[in-house]
């Protein structure tokens, strides 16, 4: 996927009661067109994913598939634009 193909969902899914969680949303939503989805009030079932994995690492779902943890953030990064700090 391109960084300028925004046809379709990023829906990251992430710690709302986080204060750095929701600023990194912030810094993301600047740059790309995502859904944010707090794991505390989502419906994570109808995106296939266990309350168990999202409690304990971002999580990202986009063209069915999911990306978890410190690949979800370099999978951010790099459709951001900014494929150093992906590949970190």
């Amino acid at each position: 996927m391109k960084s300028d193909d925004f046809s379709l969902e990023i829906v990251v899914i992430y710690d709302g009661e986080c204060e750095f969680c929701r600023e990194c949303i912030k810094w993301v939503k600047k740059r790309i067109p995502i859904a944010p989805l707090p794991f505390q009030s989502g419906d994570l079932a109808s995106y296939g994913v266990p309350f168990e994995q999202c409690s304990k690492e971002v999580t990202v779902i986009c063209n069915g598939r999911v990306v978890g943890g410190a690949n979800a953030i370099s999978f951010l990064f790099t459709l951001a634009g900014k494929k150093f700090l992906g590949a970190l």
